[in-house]
């Protein structure tokens, strides 16, 4: 990565006046995306949900990342579903109708 000049000296004159040698612009930073909760959370509150339904949701969101250790949710698809759906439905005693509810 280049050095950032901080100083600023004159050089020759030109016709078009002073120049300005060793003047750089820091880069420009990459716009950053909001993380996946971040944006579930803004969609949650674009549709004016209590905050204790998005506080559900984000739990949730989190709990099968987390049983799925950390793994994006894109990355993921149906039998990872049926996995997590299955192991609340063994392991967690959740209802039935919990786990169909549409």
């Amino acid at each position: 990565m280049p050095e950032l000049v901080t100083s600023i000296r004159l050089t020759s004159y030109d016709v078009g006046g002073p120049r300005l040698a060793g003047v750089r612009e820091p880069p420009a930073a990459a716009p950053v995306r909001p993380r996946l909760l971040d944006r579930v959370r803004a969609v949650i509150r674009a549709r004016h949900y209590s905050r204790r339904t998005e506080g559900a949701y984000v739990a949730w969101i989190r709990r099968y990342i987390l049983f799925h250790d950390k793994r994006h949710p894109t990355d993921m698809g149906a039998p990872e579903i049926t996995r997590f759906l299955s192991s609340l439905a063994v392991e967690g005693n959740v209802a039935a109708s919990t786990r169909t509810r549409r």
